[in-house]
């Protein structure tokens, strides 16, 4: 299906559960690094708050614990706030050196397509 088969979002806000959602709604798990067990253990009951019309997919998991999601990806996509970017890198260098890492920040979710 694609080079990558382990794909995290580094934030669980709207912009990485929608990029999450659109992979699960063509067959890709990804896996949301969220900051709070809260906002994980919503996404694991397949709960959004950010688009509470849509049950979300078992395709797509939460981590609050960081190493679980990051040290086994091939590709991240950071997706969280621009103000914690450089922290958000270090934190994914420093658990995993090999992955591909993007930013993304406010595109067209079609181009997360580019990457697959």
């Amino acid at each position: 299906m694609s080079l990558y088969s382990n794909i995290c979002f580094y934030g669980g806000g709207a912009w990485g559960q929608a990029l999450a959602i659109s992979l699960a709604s063509i067959g890709y798990s990804s896996t949301i690094i969220v900051s709070d067990k809260n906002r994980e253990q919503e996404i694991n009951n397949h709960i959004s708050k950010r688009f509470p019309e849509i049950r979300l997919s078992q395709l797509i998991k939460a981590s609050a614990k960081n190493r679980e999601g990051l040290g086994q990806s091939d590709l991240i996509f950071i997706t969280t706030e621009s103000k914690r970017v450089i922290k958000s890198i270090k934190e994914i260098v420093s658990f995993n050196n090999k992955a591909n890492i993007k930013i993304f920040k406010k595109f067209f979710i079609n181009w997360i397509l580019y990457f697959l």
